[in-house]
């Protein structure tokens, strides 16, 4: 308790020393969890790529080919796709917002992003048929929202732990 005490402190004296008061405090904030955000989207979204790639090496039997720049394309999507889902992850620092609507701007900029890019970049698309198209994209879909869940689930546990060691 002293320590999330001395933390509050701390950040109080630091906005007060820097001139722009809660503001500027807050969106240094967001700032910075924008930044966070990215590094762990792109993590997620490269961990993610290489386990697709494995599967799909696996299910050609160890034959995969790239033809122009096609594996370079899929590489700067997926980085584009890890910053379309981490940026606006910045939201959640917006307390004056329902949560819903920080839901709605995290995940429907993200989802518009990815979409765009997998059409782009080939991995929806191209040779296969609509259905086929709208079953992938389905999923990968549910695989952004369980993603989510899982990153929903352990905030409302920390603020469970932290409730309970206050109270």
């Amino acid at each position: 308790m002293n320590k999330n005490r001395e933390i509050a402190e701390n950040r109080e004296k630091s906005a007060k020393n820097a001139g722009g008061g809660a503001k500027k405090t807050a969106w240094s904030a967001m700032l910075r969890h924008a930044l966070r955000g990215s590094v762990c989207g792109i993590g997620i979204a490269f961990a993610g790529f290489c386990i697709a790639g494995v599967v799909f090496d696996i299910s050609g039997k160890g034959c995969i080919t790239f033809e122009n720049w096609a594996f370079t394309k899929m590489a700067v999507g997926c980085f584009a796709v890890g910053l379309g889902f981490g940026i606006p992850s910045a939201v959640y620092e917006n307390d004056s917002l329902p949560m819903l609507m920080k839901v709605l701007i995290h995940m429907g900029t993200g989802c518009a992003v990815y979409t765009a890019i997998a059409f782009a970049v080939g991995w929806l698309g191209h040779e296969s048929s609509a259905a086929l198209c709208l079953l992938s994209l389905a999923g990968q879909l549910a695989a952004t929202f369980a993603i989510w869940l899982c990153f929903y689930m352990r905030a409302r546990r920390e603020v469970k732990l932290m409730n309970e060691k206050l109270g």
